[in-house]
């Protein structure tokens, strides 16, 4: 029987809504991942919490971080629009207890400045720049000097804190 169980399970979710989790059995289509889980085994669970640390220039001291910051605000509203929860990372402890899991503990960690951050966030503004436009969040002269003022390496730039969690399934007696 356990042949088809895991001794581990890691899990990144997508910080779009708490839906993905259920711990009632009867729920359908929901992510159950400790139910693959063997008698001891353990499930660690991933997400980002954007509501942890909502800044990406936590030290704002000109212009130039207030355009990244005003930026990163806009992108969190069409986030919050498609239904994501920007506070869901700080939940899987308590979901990982309510599915019965043991020995529960969560970390965090986010950058506060690396060249990893920067590609990152050229890489995010690129993809949202047309719903940041077309919502009126900047315009696209905004958008060209945001990309120069981080492309030049004069702005510290944050991630938003990944939360990691971990449980066990306990032991058959």
């Amino acid at each position: 029987m356990w042949a088809r169980m895991s001794a581990l399970v890691v899990a990144s979710t997508s910080s779009m809504s708490a839906s993905f989790w259920s711990t009632s059995p009867s729920a359908p289509r929901r992510w159950r991942p400790w139910s693959t889980l063997r008698p001891g085994g353990w499930l660690v669970v991933e997400d980002a919490d954007p509501a942890l640390q909502p800044l990406i220039c936590p030290d704002e001291v000109g212009p130039e971080q207030r355009l990244a910051d005003q930026l990163r605000r806009g992108f969190r509203t069409l986030m919050a629009g498609w239904g994501a929860d920007l506070a869901y990372g700080r939940t899987p402890p308590r979901l990982l207890r309510d599915a019965g899991l043991v020995d529960v503990e969560a970390d965090a960690y986010f950058s506060i400045t690396s060249p990893a951050c920067t590609l990152l966030e050229q890489a995010t503004v690129e993809q949202i720049r047309g719903r940041l436009v077309s919502n009126g969040i900047a315009t696209d002269a905004d958008i060209d000097l945001h990309l120069a003022n981080i492309g030049s390496g004069c702005v510290d730039l944050a991630t938003s804190p990944m939360v990691s969690s971990w449980g066990r399934k306990p032991p058959v007696d």
